[in-house]
């Protein structure tokens, strides 16, 4: 089980309206999503959270046509028509320290609680979760080393 299906179990095992308390003001997409309607995504991208406003959404990207621990994770902002993708994480486990403000051994340590017992990883973000952590003009502009795996943004039909 990836750090991903970790997470996207413990926001399935809530009811409805629960679902939107794990990622401060952001909203998870549960099911994720591969093909959620937007020329910028990437058909490599699997969308697993939205802002809600002007359709940015947060995705992770298949590498080899599967989602993996090593698989990095987007901030996707249709409107922004000169740079509409921006890096928020080398991994899964990054994204979501960042996201906690923690370092990656502790974020590590609470996915494997979760993996283990359950009902850890949803408390720890409802209490640190925040977007606001990501520097998406600094490190963002980061993506470029992940072009290999945008291959085909831009197009809905891998051409």
């Amino acid at each position: 089980m990836t750090d991903f299906d970790a997470f996207i179990a413990a926001v399935e095992s809530l009811d409805g309206d629960e679902r939107f308390t794990v990622m401060g003001d952001e909203c998870p997409v549960i099911p994720p999503d591969d093909d959620f309607g937007y020329e910028a995504t990437p058909k490599s991208a699997m969308v697993f959270g939205m802002m809600g406003v002007d359709g940015v959404h947060y995705a992770i990207l298949k590498r080899n046509g599967e989602i993996r621990d090593d698989s990095p994770v987007i901030h996707v902002s249709p409107t922004d028509s000169d740079s509409p993708l921006s890096l928020l994480a080398h991994t899964f486990l990054d994204y979501l320290a960042t996201a906690c403000d923690v370092d990656s051994l502790k974020m590590r340590s609470i996915l494997d609680r979760e993996r283990t017992f359950g009902n850890a990883l949803v408390p720890f973000m409802r209490d640190r979760f925040s977007h606001s952590r990501f520097d998406l003009d600094g490190f963002g502009s980061q993506i470029t080393l992940y072009s290999g795996l945008l291959v085909d943004a831009g197009t809905q039909d891998g051409g």
